[in-house]
């Protein structure tokens, strides 16, 4: 099986460029291996030199025949597929949206909705959440603001109350 390849001065400038600035080290050498085969270097040793299979310089070599530069720079497309669903996101994002929720919450409200659901983790919601432009912040009671309340009698003049939380510590003994 042979792959042949004739690049024209535009492309062959494009590749050259690619090897060497591109900023994902997976593409450099792609651009390598078709700029290799441009120059007649037959696919075993591009494939050697390279420390990959043939299979992939052909791979390469049908690519960029059927769709250019756009096929070579779009191969992050495998990996494992993600556990949520999209179903289950949009379940996410109407739980979250609804009322301010944690994880652990949004979580539970997924698995109410779809209960043949595969596990899945907190960081694997917080990416689906990401994904839709939703922020996941973890917000602590200590920061909460509660509303300032004045004594009666003190017109906005005298001290304010103690915080719940000022409160709740004076009430066990601690500081």
């Amino acid at each position: 099986m042979t792959c042949e390849l004739t690049l024209t001065a535009e492309d062959t400038l494009t590749l050259n460029e690619m090897a060497a600035h591109h900023p994902f080290a997976d593409f450099r050498p792609r651009a390598l291996g078709l700029l290799a085969l441009d120059d007649g270097i037959p696919v075993r040793d591009i494939a050697h030199i390279l420390r990959t299979s043939q299979q992939t310089i052909y791979q390469w070599c049908h690519t960029w025949k059927r769709t250019g530069v756009a096929g070579i720079l779009g191969g992050h497309t495998g990996g494992r597929p993600s556990v949520l669903t999209e179903a289950m996101v949009d379940t996410a994002v109407a739980a979250a949206c609804t009322a301010p929720m944690s994880l652990a919450d949004i979580a539970d409200c997924i698995r109410q909705a779809h209960p043949d659901a595969p596990a899945f983790s907190r960081d694997a919601l917080v990416r689906a959440l990401h994904s839709r432009r939703l922020s996941c912040q973890r917000t602590r009671l200590s920061l909460k603001k509660t509303p300032c309340r004045i004594r009666p009698g003190q017109n906005g003049a005298g001290p304010l109350h103690r915080s719940s939380t000022m409160r709740r510590r004076a009430r066990d003994g601690l500081r």
